[in-house]
């Protein structure tokens, strides 16, 4: 084990690029300057004390547009649940009306509430009628059970090649998270656990294009993991294969693609990438949070099939 880990170090130093190791000094002066040297930490304290106020701003224009005293105690005597009803539906008016005007981009997906067809009242019900429910005890809800299994299930068929029944089905496993963020450390945790764990990496990397979704940050830092950045095409917006190729090494547990990505709304070429993949023995993932319904639906049309690559689960 001794000699496996010196010569990973060996590799891993021999993959650096000019760009990290200048990083890596960077930011190395800097962590030991903000610690022993007083004009450097007197400098920080200054820039913390004004992002404080400027959130603390931020809030008290909140409080100004809400025309209500923010509380910061329990109150000795409860509300009228009649009264926290009216505030409550009033305040929505008010507050859902700017993004009613079409301002809001990658936020919120529906354009009017009174064109849904009934959509918005349908989640009222559902989540009324399963607000003391807890997905841990599945005994106790199990047609929420049910629910959960044919939502995963239904999005593994939009996004394979097989058809309702066919058992190579079972190879598209989900689970159902809270969002994007989640799904995506949820994600990069399985590969970690997976190529990480069972072939002794103490130093996992991951392969990305410069135009990953900002979660990929939070989960190389919360699970110890070397983010390696390719520069996209500047005019393509989409990840090199080949300087992915170049940037795999020894410790390299995941390439990252985007089907489509968040800044651009450009898809990198995931059979390309799923190629490279397959050689190398190492994950995949493809993020297809922002448009990979619409990805799914789309390139059945006649009109845009021949536009949209292959970026699901029909890629080996």
């Amino acid at each position: 084990l001794l000699v496996l880990s010196m010569g990973r170090s060996c590799y891993i130093v021999a993959k650096y690029s000019g760009k990290e190791f200048k990083e890596w000094a960077v930011t190395s002066v800097f962590d030991w300057a903000k610690e022993n040297v007083p004009l450097v930490r007197k400098e920080l304290e200054k820039e913390k004390e004004k992002m404080q106020k400027d959130i603390e701003s931020s809030h008290a224009s909140n409080d100004s547009k809400t025309k209500r005293s923010s509380l910061f105690f329990l109150p000795e005597k409860g509300r009228n649940v009649e009264d926290v009803r009216k505030e409550l539906l009033a305040s929505g008016i008010k507050d859902n009306a700017e993004w009613r005007k079409g301002r809001v981009s990658g936020g919120i997906y529906l354009t009017s509430d009174d064109d849904d067809g009934g959509h918005t009242a349908l989640m009222a019900t559902a989540f009324a009628s399963y607000s003391w429910a807890n997905p841990l005890h599945a005994g106790l809800w199990p047609t929420l059970d049910q629910y959960e299994t044919e939502v995963i299930r239904m999005t593994a068929s939009l996004v394979s090649s097989y058809s309702p029944g066919e058992s190579k089905g079972d190879r598209v496993h989900g689970t159902m998270t809270s969002g994007g963020t989640e799904s995506i450390m949820l994600a990069i945790k399985a590969h970690k656990d997976w190529y990480g764990n069972r072939r002794f990496i103490r130093h996992p990397e991951l392969i990305c294009g410069s135009t990953a979704h900002a979660a990929v940050d939070k989960a190389c830092e919360v699970m110890g993991i070397r983010k390696v950045v390719v520069q996209c095409d500047p005019l393509s917006f989409t990840i090199d294969p080949e300087m992915v190729k170049r940037r795999i090494t020894a410790n390299t547990i995941l390439i990252y693609a985007s089907a489509p990505n968040y800044p651009q709304g450009t898809i990198d070429p995931i059979q390309d990438l799923s190629a490279i993949a397959l050689k190398y023995d190492i994950g995949l993932h493809v993020d297809a949070c922002l448009g990979g319904f619409i990805l799914a639906f789309a390139q059945k049309l006649p009109k845009y099939s021949s536009l949209i690559p292959k970026f699901d689960f029909t890629n080996p």
